[in-house]
């Protein structure tokens, strides 16, 4: 059982909204590409996967196995394109994910990024990342900043090793958390909460689209 304290400047209620899974095993893999300079144009895995070449970012230390991504040093894996749900998504003010997740170290900074849809270190739509042992949540709306700030925050997730699920819901004017079937959070959001989002913004795993945000451990 998952107890943790919430610190946020935001109001917090109930809320009970769910809209949909990102695809993420199989045809969620479909479009990530990695870069790398020494594999240029590779299919990795049989499954799609892209490498392009960059000079920003070796992503040599990304393994993909049946089981899931492991990011074992600096990495990321993004789409090519924005999502194509994504307009559907700033329509309805709707929007879920599921990941089930396990931190390398207990301590990470910047927030590292586990999970982004975002343009640069200052623009965001959605972000979950790590923070010190803490999991920090930044979501842009009408209440927050280009930079989804002020952010939610539970505290000392990452503080025991193992595996974490964590489930984001938004829709209704709230958003709700639970980490390891268990509520962990639900906050009141503005009328069409996610009416301030960038439907050009790229989503990305395991780093920030500037390759300095990284995040180590594994994304089943």
């Amino acid at each position: 059982m998952f107890s943790s304290p919430i610190t946020k400047n935001r109001s917090v209620n109930k809320v009970a909204v769910v809209f949909a899974l990102l695809l993420f095993w199989g045809l969620g893999f479909y479009p990530f590409q990695f870069g790398t300079p020494s594999e240029f144009h590779k299919t990795a895995g049989g499954i799609g996967l892209r490498y392009i070449n960059t000079s920003y970012l070796d992503n040599s230390g990304i393994e993909l196995k049946p089981d899931g991504l492991h990011f074992n040093k600096d990495g990321i894996a993004l789409l090519r394109l924005p999502p194509e749900w994504m307009p559907e998504s700033i329509q309805s003010s709707s929007f879920g994910i599921d990941l089930i997740i396990a931190t390398d170290l207990q301590e990470q900074t910047g927030p590292a990024r586990i999970f982004t849809i975002s343009k640069n270190l200052a623009e965001r739509n959605l972000t979950i990342g790590q923070n010190g042992s803490d999991l920090i949540i930044r979501l842009r709306s009408s209440e927050a900043n280009p930079n989804g700030l002020p952010s939610y925050s539970i505290k000392n997730l990452f503080s025991t090793p193992g595996k974490k699920e964590i489930n984001l819901l938004i829709g209704q004017r709230e958003l709700k958390v639970d980490i390891n079937g268990k509520e962990a959070f639900v906050a009141t959001l503005p009328d069409y909460a996610l009416s301030h989002w960038s439907p050009g913004f790229q989503l990305a795993f395991g780093n920030e689209l500037t390759f300095d945000r990284p995040w180590l451990g594994t994304i089943y």
